[in-house]
């Protein structure tokens, strides 16, 4: 049993949400459209009077769902899928429904209607790489770190199978990478050791892993831990 689960979980979740509020103003924006328009940002760039759920949000809460529904220990991805059509509104709402074969979601989603079962439905074979490598599998992955405190190797087990419903490659390994970071940090002392137990389930050789080497190795080396200085 983790020692402060509720209080360890509830703060992951809320830095997540902070995340979310205050990254959506400036969505797809380049850096330089950022620092040119806000310069250093410290605060909330926009005070809405209503903000709604999205899909970063609601994606991770509606797919753990799977686990209420199907027995946990041999779920599969096909099972997970499932999840998809039970819960997930068609085509409003929830996603990003921005067209068959640009948006990974509205893809997968439109293939698990017309009969495709997951892995297919979200493989490259189907979709092509630059629809299936896309960010969801990374972005909705938290709630298998939330739902395996101190269980990495569970945590991206169920990442990547949740993935390939939609995505495929990379994309897979962005999931793991994060679900398995997120539950190690339940019982990690430090950034790194967190870093290092999410690399560790997937392939060393990977883009995914190679670019995450680079910016680790980079830190070591600069003395000044400017972060724009990565970036570039």
């Amino acid at each position: 049993m983790i020692d402060d689960y509720f209080q360890k979980t509830y703060a992951g979740w809320l830095g997540k949400i902070i995340g979310i509020r205050l990254g959506s103003p400036i969505e797809g924006w380049p850096y330089e459209q950022i620092k040119e328009t806000y310069g250093e940002i410290h605060d909330y760039l926009v005070d809405y009077r209503d903000y709604a759920a999205d899909d970063d949000s609601n994606g991770p809460l509606f797919f753990a769902r799977a686990l209420l529904d199907f027995d946990p220990e041999t779920i599969t991805e096909r099972e997970m899928a499932h999840t998809w059509l039970n819960y997930v509104p068609e085509h409003h709402g929830f996603f990003w429904w921005g067209g068959y074969g640009i948006s990974t979601e509205h893809t997968a989603y439109d293939n698990l209607k017309n009969g495709l079962e997951a892995p297919l439905s979200g493989s490259m074979l189907q979709n092509g790489a630059s629809c299936s490598e896309q960010i969801g599998g990374q972005i909705f992955s938290d709630c298998w770190g939330f739902v395996c405190p101190g269980n990495p190797e569970k945590a991206g087990e169920w990442a990547a199978k949740m993935a390939r419903v939609s995505h495929d490659g990379e994309a897979v390994y962005g999931g793991m990478f994060i679900a398995g970071s997120v539950s190690a940090a339940y019982n990690s002392s430090s950034v790194r050791e967190v870093m290092e137990k999410g690399l560790s389930l997937i392939p060393a050789d990977s883009q995914y892993a190679r670019l995450c080497r680079e910016v680790m190795d980079f830190y070591d080396n600069d003395r000044e831990k400017n972060w724009r200085s990565c970036m570039q």
